[in-house]
């Protein structure tokens, strides 16, 4: 597995209130959807890792082949627990399939 990884966007405030929310996830969990991403935010997944990475929710909308506002949860003010939930379950799955998937 790769050692690069891609950095979840997120305000100070917002990680205050969301401790258990990854900083960043495996660049191989996110580059999949790098078409998506760039439908989505008009910028190559580099560019975006450049300008800090994707929120929560939106990772998820890449991820699951979405736009960002067919996230099925939005806070009114940013993150919500159920999207830094959504990443770590995500995140989790991905790791254990890889590490299955490696011999």
């Amino acid at each position: 597995m790769s050692d690069i990884e891609f950095p979840v966007l997120m305000h100070d405030y917002e990680r205050r209130k969301f401790p258990a929310c990854p900083r960043s996830v495996p660049w191989g969990f996110v580059e999949p959807h790098r078409a998506q991403a760039m439908t989505n935010h008009g910028q190559t997944t580099q560019r975006l890792a450049e300008r800090g990475g994707l929120g929560p929710s939106e990772l998820w909308a890449v991820v699951n082949g979405k736009h960002w506002h067919e996230v099925p949860w939005r806070g009114a003010h940013g993150e919500t627990q159920e999207a830094v939930d959504w990443l770590n379950a995500a995140v989790a799955e991905w790791l254990a399939a890889q590490r299955k998937a490696t011999p």
